[in-house]
């Protein structure tokens, strides 16, 4: 009643709505519940959100167009110079004179003006946005092509004859003897140079009798080993074992080659590409553990050639040049290891010999 007489002839839904308005703000920012706002203020989060994402694309789209404006108008600034004018003008001549119009490009006294040093570094870097285009098309073109992948290239260094004589590679192919013929028995050694030169390649006769050849693999058939220039085992193990003193012996698997034979070698003369630390694989069930990779598989990967191609036989003179050209490639790394192991070893046992005399 007080509000009345103070309003006097004041309208009350006037009054009202005001009123309501004001107290309907403030619930709105007091209250977290999107029922209490007014149905014009409403609407869907996902709509604000999107309209917020355009908003900032026309931004960036507006700032990325006045960036592209503002260089477009720096090189119509260089582009205006005398000698950027001057190369549009020899480009020209020089395209319409490769394609049929032999006239020599011709230029005039008047255009050869003094060049600035804005404009050659504009030109130099004209030429080099060129060349880097013309490159991305040539391996483009490689890589549609196939073509163009580089051959592994194999680095020997040159040693000294004299050294050279240091060096023999072998290779054995075995035939297989006793029940089954699962034990192995000598039936072709073959020893090449430095240079792959043969310097040995005998079949040998063998003493029991073949019940499995292995021609499929090893190559070697009955009459190759019962012929009369098939030589002797033991002639042949005396040979090999003159031939080979006080070298280093180059050679996959080069245990079973020596089992072979019955010789023995020692371990500092011994190249065995198989027991190389580099040239073996990881063994997948203990991979702190290495295991041997094949012969094939080295020279496929090291030499870029193929060998012990299936359907073909092997051949133990392929086989004993392919274990020597490994070795080169590796063979200063490879030396350096075993002449630490040399010296490893004579510090030892020089020092096993002191400590047994001062006792």
């Amino acid at each position: 009643g007080f509000l009345f007489l103070l309003l006097g002839n004041t309208h009350w839904g006037v009054i009202r709505r005001e009123l309501h308005i004001d107290f309907g703000s403030y619930r709105r920012k007091m209250s977290s519940d999107p029922r209490e706002t007014p149905a014009m203020d409403s609407q869907p989060t996902g709509e604000i959100a999107d309209k917020e994402m355009d908003r900032k694309s026309d931004k960036r789209t507006s700032n990325r167009t006045r960036r592209r404006q503002r260089r477009k108008d720096e090189w119509c600034k260089v582009a205006s110079s005398p000698r950027c004018a001057f190369n549009e003008k020899f480009e020209c001549d020089h395209n319409s004179w490769h394609k049929g119009d032999k006239a020599s490009p011709s230029v005039s006294s008047s255009e050869t003006e003094p060049i600035s040093a804005s404009d050659q570094s504009h030109n130099s870097h004209c030429q080099s946005t060129q060349t880097l285009e013309s490159n991305k098309k040539k391996k483009s073109s490689r890589k549609r092509t196939g073509r163009g992948k580089k051959p592994i290239m194999i680095e020997f260094h040159d040693i000294s004859v004299e050294e050279k004589r240091n060096y023999i590679a072998m290779d054995c192919e075995m035939v297989g003897v006793g029940r089954y013929g699962q034990k192995s028995a000598l039936a072709r050694v073959s020893l090449t140079d430095w240079d792959g030169d043969v310097v040995l390649d005998a079949y040998v006769k063998v003493g029991r009798p073949v019940t499995d050849y292995r021609t499929h693999v090893s190559g070697v058939r009955p009459e190759d080993v019962e012929s009369i220039h098939a030589m002797n085992y033991f002639e042949c193990r005396k040979l090999v074992h003159s031939i080979i003193a006080n070298k280093i012996v180059i050679g996959h698997a080069l245990k079973n080659d020596f089992s072979a034979l019955r010789l023995s070698h020692p371990w500092f003369l011994t190249r065995d590409t198989a027991r190389y630390e580099p040239f073996m694989k990881c063994d997948p069930a203990a991979p702190t553990q290495l295991l041997p990779r094949r012969l094939k598989e080295l020279t496929k990967n090291k030499l870029g050639r193929n060998i012990q191609e299936e359907g073909r036989q092997h051949d133990s003179v392929e086989d004993a040049r392919a274990a020597m050209d490994l070795y080169k490639k590796a063979r200063i790394k490879w030396d350096k290891a075993v002449d630490w192991k040399v010296n490893k070893s004579t510090t030892i046992t020089e020092q096993a010999i002191k400590e047994a005399l001062m006792k």
